[in-house]
């Protein structure tokens, strides 16, 4: 049975190259962005945020503060670069952190729905043949009994939850696991401080099983994987390997490895470095390992 996401049907038609590369040919992406680290930061501590309540524990403002700070120096940091020009990853990390903040600040401390899934993995068929995954942020029992997807977004650009088919298609897990005829699906937009929801009935799935069906078969039908160059391919992991790309990504080798301070990441594939034991004692090595045997004695 093949498996397809949300965000394996939009890498294909952002850019069938990048599809390629990462789903038929299983390349490595050769950098990660800080952008990327930045979502992840935020989406750990908000995670963490709603693990703590249903614990009956309810941080402070200090304590979400620090926990956003040990998530933006975690071992990633290290490896993501920054692409815009005249920014730094100090600036990132303010960002973020407001965002966390502003959310702990103006929604948590007003939310008073039940989490009933929280980071929810899931699998659902949608043939013999094909399923459909995904993780799902959070799915809550608002006070007066409505069924919510939440999504969080830490981007400058977020969409309409009805154009954009991401949550309706988290919305067939949920009903076949929750008894509602309907649910409201959210964008929580952390970057303008909004949600952006809209309600969807269970009758409506069927559409949204067709446009699966259609946009799956669209990929499994492709003949080629023809480029789509633009600006974006700067934020592109593939960018070193891919001759289509609209200009390289700064800091970035022409073979994929980083040129970076502080000799923390692999100059042979751009992977983080960590120290490591061996028989003859510590040394430093690639976190590629064993795609990639880079080692050296000492930072």
């Amino acid at each position: 049975m093949t498996s397809f996401s949300h965000s394996k049907i939009g890498s294909f038609q952002k850019c069938p190259r990048a599809y390629e590369y990462r789903y038929v040919l299983k390349e490595r992406e050769r950098f990660s962005t800080i952008e990327r680290h930045m979502g992840t930061s935020v989406h750990e501590v908000l995670r963490w945020l709603y693990e703590q309540r249903q614990a009956g524990q309810i941080p402070s403002r200090q304590q979400v503060d620090r926990r956003y700070a040990e998530q933006w120096n975690s071992p990633g940091l290290d490896g993501s670069i920054v692409v815009k020009s005249g920014l730094g990853p100090d600036d990132y990390q303010r960002d973020g952190r407001r965002m966390v903040l502003d959310y702990f600040d103006e929604a948590f401390q007003r939310d008073d729905s039940d989490t009933l899934l929280l980071e929810q993995t899931f699998k659902i068929p949608l043939s013999d043949e094909i399923r459909f995954t995904g993780i799902i942020d959070r799915v809550a029992r608002t006070a007066d009994g409505r069924l919510r997807i939440t999504d969080y977004k830490t981007g400058s650009r977020v969409g309409d939850p009805m154009s954009d088919p991401q949550l309706a298609y988290y919305a067939l897990y949920v009903f076949d696991v929750q008894p509602d005829d309907e649910v409201e699906l959210a964008f929580e937009d952390l970057r303008n401080r909004k949600s952006l929801t809209a309600t969807l009935r269970r009758e409506q799935t069927a559409s949204y099983v067709g446009r699966l069906l259609r946009d799956i078969g669209s990929i499994e039908m492709a003949v080629g994987y023809a480029p789509n160059p633009s600006v974006l391919c700067r934020w592109c992991g593939f960018n070193p390997i891919c001759d289509a790309a609209e200009g390289r990504t700064p800091g970035v080798a022409p073979e994929g490895g980083r040129r970076t301070e502080g000799g923390r990441s692999c100059p042979r594939c751009g992977s983080h470095l960590r120290e490591r034991s061996g028989k003859f004692g510590t040394f430093v090595g690639c976190t590629g390992f064993p795609d990639c045997r880079y080692t050296r004695d000492s930072w």
